[in-house]
């Protein structure tokens, strides 16, 4: 940030700001309309029926739709484990190599 100047930074965090009122207005559209979709449309009624009779006749796809999230949860846990496993064996090698060579 030392090469630049004030102006540079200022104009950087309008357009920041720029974006995130869009995106925040883009996201409160989207939610109106899927709530004005889902009170006023008709239509509506029959879908989410026919995707409940659905579920009701393969309930283990529905128990498996319900655990989707969780399952998710746990691979990315389990890749959050397996990176750290690693990073400790990396420090206790750096460690044992550091040990390992005599000091002049």
């Amino acid at each position: 940030m030392a090469g630049r100047t004030r102006g540079e930074n200022g104009d950087r965090r309008a357009a920041r700001v720029a974006w995130f009122a869009f995106w925040n207005l883009l996201a409160f559209a989207a939610m109106f309309a899927i709530f004005f979709a889902v009170r006023d449309l008709e239509w509506w009624d029959g879908a989410f029926r026919a995707c409940f009779e659905f579920f009701y006749r393969h309930e283990t796809l529905a128990v498996l739709a319900a655990l989707t999230p969780f399952l998710a949860s746990l691979l990315v846990g389990w890749g959050y484990a397996q990176r750290a496993r690693r990073r400790r064996a990396r420090e206790a090698q750096a460690a044992q190599a550091a040990r390992a060579t005599p000091v002049a």
